[in-house]
């Protein structure tokens, strides 16, 4: 879902959950129909067959739950307004393939123990790393569905850095700007490969138990990062990863924490999901056979940090 289409037009940090956001609109695909499915099947990319998706998803649910040696917790909830009641199917299938539930709430009325609800629900989920992502401003009487993927990743390095070899040191953020960090040492094995087709270096560092990795591309030049995004598109992370070869590195990373929320409303029409967001063209009636079911807000609030041990990273999305 990486594209130079959905980078932010002015220049700095983003931080969002591809997969995330794909196991949401995932569900939604399935509770949609005509004009909406086929925006969301095109934006995605998704195989034409309805159980090669499913079974997909269930794969992908299942493997992020078999996480022996990191904390890697997916959780989805979708929230519909009353009056729009939930077909059978559509939970089973929720409950099925997202490990999720969907439940028939009160909009209308737009509480504040409603608010509240969802809010503890999220916290949880997140070990209390993301608080009060919803207030009465983002839901309205008018709200008909609110949909939330929440997943919090704790990953321990395999190989962690030691805090004494951590100093102050320039972080370029530009070819004539930079910023004192806390910039992390270490000299160890990793996977190492140079991209000359996106006139970067590729860094490969395992978690604990190496079913997880953090990929950590540099471009070569310091005001190079504008170009080696454009260069993204044109390459498969999948074959990246898999081009790395192992050998001893000298890692300077900062230690860094990034807090952000994306509009996802633009993101996704970015990519041609348009009608989920209109009253009058949105079909979910693999949802609810009441008619007038659409999505009125989509945002996801993410959060990393980067440290000696590892990296504590929970992120939600809010629809």
């Amino acid at each position: 879902m990486y594209s130079p289409q959905i980078l932010h037009e002015d220049r700095g940090n983003i931080l969002f959950s591809s997969p995330n956001i794909e196991m949401v609109l995932g569900l939604l695909y399935v509770g949609a129909r005509h004009k909406t499915a086929e925006e969301i099947l095109s934006g995605l990319e998704l195989p034409n067959d309805i159980n090669i998706i499913k079974n997909g998803y269930t794969a992908i649910s299942s493997s992020l739950k078999n996480m022996n040696t990191t904390v890697f917790e997916v959780v989805n909830k979708l929230y519909i307004e009353k009056t729009f009641p939930v077909e059978k199917e559509l939970s089973l299938v929720a409950e099925k393939t997202f490990m999720t539930s969907a439940e028939n709430v009160d909009f209308l009325e737009n509480s504040e123990e409603l608010h509240e609800a969802m809010n503890s629900w999220i916290e949880k989920e997140t070990n209390a790393k993301i608080q009060k992502l919803f207030s009465q401003n983002d839901s309205t009487p008018v709200s008909r569905m609110v949909l939330i993927n929440a997943v919090y990743f704790k990953g321990k390095w395999k190989t962690p850095f030691n805090v004494s070899n951590t100093c102050k040191e320039p972080f370029y953020v530009s070819s004539t700007e930079s910023l004192q960090v806390d910039m992390m040492h270490i000299k160890e094995t990793f996977g190492y490969m140079p991209l000359d087709e996106l006139n970067a270096q590729m860094l490969v560092m395992p978690y604990v138990g190496d079913k997880m990795c953090m990929m950590i591309l540099l471009p070569n030049e310091i005001d190079g990062l504008h170009e080696m995004e454009n260069k993204l598109n044109c390459v498969k992370i999948s074959q990246l990863l898999d081009s790395a070869y192992i050998q001893q590195v000298d890692v300077s990373l900062p230690r860094f924490k990034v807090e952000m929320t994306i509009d996802l409303q633009n993101l996704l029409q970015k990519i041609g999901i348009n009608s989920i967001f209109d009253r009058e063209t949105a079909d979910f009636a693999n949802i609810s056979k009441e008619r007038g079911l659409f999505v009125s807000k989509a945002l996801q609030k993410a959060f990393i940090e980067v440290s000696e041990e590892g990296s504590d990273t929970p992120k939600a999305a809010r629809k």
